[in-house]
């Protein structure tokens, strides 16, 4: 029994399993689906894509994740994840910088402006605000005191990467792009295909979904 995908816009939309090879005319709209014989490859699936260079079949990579805008909390909420913490509960770094921001707003503390320099522990940082690390520059998405450990490249859901988009850029993780942008990798260059925030693992040669090869 043969096993075939049929393929449309370099994606698997359905599997066909049977003893004779599939017989397919063109869509409603007009489009030619092509037929990929799979009896080799039983772990492929619908929804799968195929590299438009190799030809190959690959399980698509996770969607992008989306930055949802933290807003700041009310001192009530800020309180009561303080008992929560003093009580063994665990909090993570998102809450604890939403915490230090509704104190710092409602002691009516200063916030320091948002010109670049370098990275320092024990800082007010309020969102837009630059900061230079290890001689990259780091753009704050949430307001927060810094300290040891929330080094920006540690900590994208604080921090992520800014840079002027002047000529072709090397690619680096915790960066912010945005379709149409081109970045180099080992001497290629991609272009974005979904705006997205870079991360390890997500090298533009692994995950085709979000670049794509032009040179």
């Amino acid at each position: 029994m043969g096993r075939w995908a049929i393929i449309k816009d370099n994606k698997v939309h359905w599997i066909h399993s049977g003893n004779k090879l599939p017989v397919l005319g063109p869509t409603s709209n007009g489009e030619t689906l092509e037929i990929v014989d799979i009896s080799e490859r039983p772990e492929v699936q619908e929804g799968w894509v195929r590299d438009v260079e190799t030809g190959t079949l690959s399980e698509p990579s996770p969607p992008a994740p989306e930055y949802v805008p933290q807003y700041p909390m009310s001192l009530d909420q800020a309180n009561a994840l303080l008992l929560a913490r003093s009580f063994g509960l665990e909090i993570g770094i998102e809450q604890e910088a939403q915490i230090q921001e509704a104190v710092v707003f409602a002691a009516g503390i200063e916030t320091v402006a948002s010109y670049e320099r370098n990275w320092i522990t024990g800082e007010f940082v309020s969102v837009g605000c630059k900061r230079a690390f290890s001689n990259i520059v780091y753009k704050c998405r949430q307001s927060h005191i810094t300290q040891a450990g929330w080094e920006p490249p540690n900590v994208p859901a604080l921090w992520v990467v800014s840079r002027d988009d002047s000529g072709p850029l090397e690619w680096v993780a915790g960066e912010p792009v945005y379709a149409g942008e081109i970045r180099l990798f080992g001497g290629v260059e991609f272009e974005v295909v979904q705006s997205h925030v870079t991360q390890v693992g997500w090298e533009p040669p692994n995950v085709p979904a979000l670049w794509r090869r032009i040179s």
